[in-house]
């Protein structure tokens, strides 16, 4: 049986690196693609895992660099975006303190990456003949408004660039869909709500935010990296041919409200 082989955006970050673990455990070839190096536990898997270091919001070099990969290491059948590659600080992103360097700094670091790394590597297997796979990370707050209750009594505000980033990579996965699909290639975008995080001070048990929070998600808590990283397999899998051009919600049911 053919081994598939698995780009990783992000793959050392929350998400990705419980994406690459999944990969990895059911003996997909892996090249986890970051700016971080995460140690990941390879037991005997080693000859498939590779990992490049790589800046994609250096915009004007992802094509030589992407070229670089597929010749080094392999062109994938299954592509995953988990990346969020900040330039500046997002808590000055409301309305009220929002500048302009700040707003093009991230959306080019972010939504023009996705947008051209994903371009990129979907010519290349349409080019290929490679009926492949693309899993993009959208967010809630790319569907709909945050909701301003969840930061009552908290210093954390809207964010204009994340839902402006967000929304953008879920109708450009929808567009790739119906482009790319009769190549016999399918995208799918998945949108998670609150995603637990230990190294986020936010998500502190005792902080207000996380109070806030699971007042209003109906199953009363946060979600889990793994729960995401579930979904995003069986989207890359033999068991959704037919899932084409969709956006897979997976936030507890607080969009349902």
């Amino acid at each position: 049986m053919k081994i598939k082989k698995v780009y990783i955006l992000g793959g050392s970050g929350l998400i990705g690196s419980s994406v690459v673990n999944n990969f990895i455990k059911k003996d997909y070839k892996v090249l986890n693609i970051d700016i971080i190096d995460k140690k990941f536990s390879l037991k005997n898997k080693q000859k498939n895992y590779f990992y490049k270091k790589l800046d994609l919001s250096n915009l004007n070099e992802l094509e030589k660099e992407f070229k670089y990969l597929f010749k080094k290491y392999f062109i994938p059948d299954i592509f995953i975006n988990c990346s969020y590659p900040l330039k500046e600080d997002t808590t000055k992103n409301s309305f009220e303190n929002l500048k302009i360097n700040n707003l093009v700094n991230n959306l080019n670091a972010h939504l023009a990456s996705y947008i051209w790394t994903s371009t990129i590597v979907l010519r290349e297997m349409k080019k290929k003949n490679i009926k492949g796979n693309v899993v993009l990370l959208g967010s809630i707050y790319g569907l709909v408004g945050q909701d301003l209750n969840i930061y009552h009594n908290t210093d954390i505000s809207e964010n204009v660039s994340y839902s402006a980033i967000k929304g953008g990579i879920i109708n450009y996965s929808r567009l790739a869909a119906s482009c790319f699909g009769r190549n016999g290639i399918r995208i799918n975008c998945i949108c998670p709500g609150g995603i637990l995080d230990k190294k986020n001070k936010y998500l502190n048990k005792n902080s207000k935010f996380f109070k806030n929070y699971l007042k209003k998600v109906p199953l009363k808590r946060f979600g889990n990296a793994q729960e995401i990283a579930e979904a995003i397999y069986f989207l890359s899998s033999s068991e959704a041919t037919y899932i084409n051009g969709s956006t897979f919600v997976i936030d507890g049911g607080l969009t349902a409200i």
